[in-house]
């Protein structure tokens, strides 16, 4: 039998010099941490100064800020609608989305979750949907014990907050 002393220490130097998953990053990729609560993400500059560009266009031309439409469509593919190579190319047109596409800002940097729910949660909290336990659908039959959000700041209540009339 081998004495455990010497393999525990190396384990436990090992560990020490290892960075913690809440700091890890991963060298294949050009993503930046931002803060300690925001996952590292690409930064598309030029795109950042295309949507400003846009949006100080509209309220100079309106004096207020813009409409924001959300559309969120369980199982449709990011190159489903036409305004993003679909559409009439794939036999499903969608004129209504790619005329407010086109007339709009469309935002393309974003994650995606592999069902509803934790979407919605990423998207109403900017934060990773383990954060609120939201990690799959609510089901018929689940007992919700407590509300999720219940502490969490929304993008409903930040855009309230800013002067938006939202229904959520």
């Amino acid at each position: 039998m081998l004495p455990l002393g010497p393999i525990c220490s190396i384990v436990v130097a090992l560990s020490l010099s290892l960075p913690t998953a809440a700091f890890a990053q991963s060298v294949m990729t050009t993503a930046t941490r931002t803060s300690d609560s925001a996952e590292p993400a690409v930064v598309h500059a030029d795109q950042a100064a295309a949507a400003q560009k846009k949006l100080d266009e509209l309220r100079q031309r309106t004096g207020k800020a813009p409409n924001i439409v959300w559309l969120l469509v369980d199982d449709m593919g990011y190159g489903d609608p036409g305004a993003f190579g679909g559409g009439a190319a794939i036999g499903a047109a969608t004129p209504n989305m790619d005329a407010l596409a086109r007339e709009g800002l469309k935002l393309t940097s974003t994650y995606s979750q592999p069902t509803c729910t934790p979407t919605r949660s990423a998207i109403l909290t900017g934060r990773l949907p383990v954060r609120t336990g939201l990690t799959r659908p609510i089901l018929a039959g689940d007992k919700l014990t407590q509300n999720p959000w219940a502490d969490e700041v929304s993008l409903p209540k930040l855009l309230g907050e800013a002067g938006y009339a939202t229904v959520l």
